[in-house]
């Protein structure tokens, strides 16, 4: 009996954890595409308004607008080797 009180008491709050963690993840959405955040960009939104708007980070938009700058540039994009 008592090393059953142990095993629940031990068990329970791993499975509470794992429930709370697990929820936390599966309720993350995928960042804005490029696409859609260089369209907000090009309807004359500011970066921080396209941020708040498509509910990601102002340094992802950044990044989003660099990778368009490099592309337009070249008029290819730059690729890397991997």
């Amino acid at each position: 009996m008592r090393s059953m009180k142990k095993t629940l008491g031990l068990a329970l709050p791993m499975l509470a954890a794992t429930l709370v963690l697990g929820s936390a993840a599966m309720a993350k959405q995928p960042p804005a595409s490029c696409e859609r955040i260089r369209h907000a960009l090009d309807s004359g939104k500011s970066q921080q308004q396209v941020a708040k708007d498509l509910k990601t980070s102002e340094s992802h938009v950044k990044g989003c607008t660099m990778q368009q700058a490099k592309t337009s540039s070249t008029g290819t994009p730059n690729r890397t080797a991997q």
